[in-house]
């Protein structure tokens, strides 16, 4: 009989507890398993970004070209009879075009927003659960990869190697769309508990330094690479 599945929240309270030593666990890793090509176009579609702004980012073709080489760049499209394939490009374009007042009306949340309004969960669930970036069973990392591209401010990005490890004991789970609130509320109580510390990490400017949510998932990536150092053969 299969073992229930059951959040792992002992992990969220011990990264909850000090966010920044499992941040500096993957600083000081972060070259071996990442860098590269993962690194630079993510930093490139998040200063676009920012430069641009979101309304014109989702018609901006620089800005849609650094998130789709990010996505494959972590992981997400590989050659071959694989099972990692992202859409191709001119349908990843229409399906963000697609899901346009969707996006924008998440754009201007923060996972703050999200702790003290659960609407803004929902909808983001809604959306992260059914945006089509990529083909096969692994539709929430794909989406949630993309989304943090877009709502950088809002989402970390979730994967099966470190985020349902972390937050489930395994990198395999039944329906994980099913999954994603009580994961997102995961991160919304790394969030609370620990606002200025991740503040002062995203302000580094550096490597994956990018936002707070992103900071987020630095620290559970940093734990999985502590506490399961095979996950570092990992790309991301």
């Amino acid at each position: 009989m299969p073992r229930k599945l059951v959040l792992r929240s002992g992990r969220v309270r011990k990264v909850n507890a000090d966010p920044g030593r499992w941040i500096e666990v993957l600083d000081r890793r972060r070259k071996k398993p990442f860098g590269g090509p993962s690194e630079y176009f993510h930093r490139r579609a998040i200063s676009r970004l920012g430069l641009i702004g979101l309304r014109r980012a989702l018609t901006d073709e620089r800005f849609l070209e650094y998130v789709y080489a990010t996505l494959a760049a972590w992981g997400l499209h590989r050659m071959g009879n694989t099972k990692a394939k992202l859409i191709d490009f001119d349908m990843f374009q229409r399906e963000l075009a697609r899901r346009r007042r969707e996006i924008l009306a998440l754009g201007g949340k923060t996972i703050f927003d999200a702790a003290t309004d659960e609407s803004v969960v929902g909808d983001l669930a809604a959306l992260a659960t059914t945006l089509k970036v990529g083909v096969g069973n692994k539709r929430l990392v794909y989406s949630s990869k993309a989304l943090h591209h877009l709502l950088p401010r809002l989402l970390p990005p979730i994967d099966n190697q470190y985020t349902l490890r972390f937050f489930y004991g395994r990198t395999q789970v039944s329906n994980p769309d099913r999954r994603f609130k009580a994961i997102y509320h995961g991160f919304i109580d790394i969030a609370k508990g620990n606002r200025p510390v991740l503040e002062r990490w995203a302000s580094k400017g550096t490597g994956f330094h990018t936002s707070i949510t992103k900071e987020i998932d630095n620290a559970i990536v940093g734990y999985v690479l502590k506490h399961y150092p095979s996950s570092k053969r990992v790309r991301r």
